[in-house]
This record gives structure tokens, C-alpha cells and sequence, in this order.
């Protein structure tokens, strides 16, 4: 539905829907942050009364966690199918959440702290235990590693969005100062490659250090 076209009048009674409201309230949270999601910014900007909206959702809290959700749902959607390997389903899963939390920052805390909790959460959940099931690891272990792995994905997906301990902006400060301290002759060697470190390169090895782990446990696994 065209949101702009919308916004120029009132809906015809009937028309509106969740998938339209969510979608204007993905759009504010993109330029406003969680502060311009509102049950009366969605109502306006789908040319509909708050009352009209109120038919859809509860209140904010809902509203918040169905977009959580359709973040979740997008995210889900992978280019790989359930028969590739479990460690490129893996990666594309990582990097998928990782593609639709920063195209959508303002909620990467929200669904850290809240989670989502709709569909679109579950089919996630869903993916990635079954990839982490393929290893043939106990239930326990495949528990252990799908926590790992949300954690370790989750967690560098939402430093990148709310400080980076590994970007180069920050840390230019400090190795400034290593340049005077003169015990410090192991980070004024390696200078230069600790300011070409990108984020790029941090999530792939965070990336390829749980696969590595999943890998080896389920090899011992096997030879036991």
C-alpha cells in the first residue's frame, strides 16, 4: 500500500490493516528512532484516527513488538534452504540479522533486551536450531550453541549500533597516546593494522569463532 498516498487524506473505512500500520511504524522508527513510534504518528501518518488504529493494536508495546517481529520475519528470510550445510545456514542467518538490525537501528536494543516474540521471532528461533540440530550434538549441546550463537550475533550487531570497542574512531585516542609510552612497544608495532581493523572483519571472525567451536565439539563428538 503507498504510505505517501495515505498520508494526503483519511483511509477508507476498512482499508487499514496491520501490515500497513507496522510498515508506517517501521518507517518512523528508521527516521525518529523508537521516540517517533506513537499510536497518533502511526494513526497520522497512515491517514487514519488513533480509534481506527486502536481496532489493530492494544497500545505502543504491541505496536513495538510486531515491528520487532516483521524485522525478525525479514531477517528469516535467507538465500540459502535447509539443505545446505549447517555452517553456511549459519553465516547467512548471522548476516541476514545483521543486514536488517542496522537498516533498522532503532529497535537492535529493543530486540536485544525484548526479543521478538511473534512469528517472524520464532521462524528465526526455528532456523537456528535446526541448522545447530545438523551438527548431531546432544539436545543440550544444540541448547548451549543456539544461545551462543544469538548472544554472540546479537551482541556484536548491537555494539556496532551503540559503541564499537573495536572501531578505529575509537580507539585512535589510545593508540596516539601509545605513540609516548614507551613500554608499549607491541601496539606502536602493530600501529597501522590495528587502525585497518573494520567491522566487517570483527563480525566474520566472531562469526567463524562460534562455527569453529560447533565444529569441534561435534567432531569429538563423534570420535567418542
Amino acid at each position: 500500500m503507498d504510505l505517501s498516498a495515505e498520508r494526503r487524506g483519511t483511509l477508507p473505512w476498512g482499508t487499514l490493516d496491520r501490515d500497513t500500520i507496522v510498515a508506517a511504524a517501521l518507517e518512523l522508527a528508521r527516521t525518529d528512532g523508537l521516540d517517533g513510534v506513537s499510536i497518533r504518528k502511526v494513526a497520522d501518518a497512515v491517514g487514519s484516527s488513533r480509534m481506527a488504529l486502536y481496532r489493530h493494536v492494544h497500545d505502543k508495546q504491541e505496536l513495538l513488538d510486531l515491528v520487532a517481529d516483521e524485522i525478525s520475519r525479514l531477517s528469516a528470510d535467507l538465500p540459502v534452504d535447509e539443505d545446505a550445510p549447517w555452517e553456511v545456514r549459519l553465516r547467512a542467518i548471522a548476516t541476514s540479522m545483521r543486514v536488517h538490525l542496522k537498516e533498522n537501528p532503532a529497535f537492535a536494543e529493543f530486540i536485544v533486551v525484548h526479543s521478538a516474540n511473534g512469528p517472524g521471532g520464532v521462524r528465526m528461533a526455528e532456523l537456528i536450531t535446526r541448522a545447530v540440530v545438523a551438527t548431531g550434538l546432544p539436545p543440550d549441546r544444540v541448547a548451549h550453541h543456539c544461545l551462543v550463537f544469538s548472544d554472540i550475533v546479537l551482541g556484536r550487531i548491537h555494539r556496532e549500533l551503540a559503541g564499537d570497542p573495536t572501531a578505529a574512531a575509537r580507539n585512535a585516542r589510545l593508540l596516539e597516546a601509545a605513540q609516548h609510552v614507551p613500554e608499549a612497544t607491541a601496539v606502536r608495532r602493530h600501529d597501522s593494522e590495528l587502525r585497518q581493523v573494520h567491522a566487517d572483519a570483527v563480525f566474520e571472525a566472531e562469526v567463524d569463532m562460534v562455527i569453529a567451536a560447533i565444529s569441534a565439539e561435534s567432531a569429538r563428538a563423534r570420535t567418542a
